[in-house]
């Protein structure tokens, strides 16, 4: 249904997930239309996220 990304400010916003594909660990969506920059996904599920929540972002570690 949905994905989670952060603006500028930090703040929770959420978006229709358009699904591209999907494999056994990963779903293919299309980004979302933000202002400039890189995009803030939301990876984390907290199942009482609302819209304009602040949160503050972490760099999840690589696996590889």
């Amino acid at each position: 249904g949905e994905i989670w990304t952060l603006n500028e400010d930090n703040r929770l916003v959420s978006h229709n997930a358009q699904v591209l594909f999907s494999d056994q660990q990963h779903i293919y969506v299309t980004p979302p239309v933000q202002s400039a920059g890189e995009t803030l996904v939301v990876i984390q599920p907290l199942s009482n996220y609302l819209e304009g929540m602040a949160m503050k972002p972490v760099q999840e570690q690589s696996h590889d």
